[in-house]
């Protein structure tokens, strides 16, 4: 018997497995799409670079980047350690599409935090070209190497 005819035949098994893989594939998705946004949390901050990651500075994490800085736009930055804080550099490079940026402060504070996910680009410092945060692939970007720490703003 294939196994076809085995979920064919155990129709209740095949539908809680299907939904069990769905219920999993949510987790996970929610889990990577919040997972940075955590660095906000410390201090209520977060890091901007106005030159593509070579410099960054704190700014108020109610920000949405790309925001205009001395006449420049700065982005967000995702700044990482591998040795304790000796060494810090920028991992990725975060903005929110112009057009979506422009709906969500239109909006009252009151805002549902899945309205900006599909609007996140990232790229690393010295790329050219931006990629949506949900698009396959990304994760080559965001995810730190294994052992690197993130480093907040003060």
């Amino acid at each position: 018997m294939s196994f076809r005819d085995n979920i064919k035949q155990r129709r209740a098994v095949g539908i809680g497995a299907f939904v069990a893989l769905c219920l999993l594939c949510v987790i996970v998705w929610w889990g990577r799409a919040s997972r940075d946004e955590t660095s906000q949390v410390d201090s209520g901050k977060i890091w901007l670079t106005a030159d593509d990651g070579k410099t960054w500075f704190p700014e108020d994490g109610a920000k949405i980047p790309p925001v205009m800085i001395n006449g420049k736009e700065a982005v967000r930055c995702h700044v990482y350690t591998n040795d304790g804080g000796k060494t810090k550099y920028v991992l990725y490079l975060e903005r929110t599409q112009p057009a979506v940026k422009k709906r969500i402060e239109s909006r009252p504070k009151i805002l549902d935090p899945m309205a900006q996910v599909g609007a996140v680009e990232v790229k690393r410092p010295g790329d050219t070209a931006w990629m949506p945060r949900t698009a396959p692939g990304s994760f080559q970007i965001t995810d730190p190497k294994p052992g690197a720490q993130p480093v907040y703003p003060d």
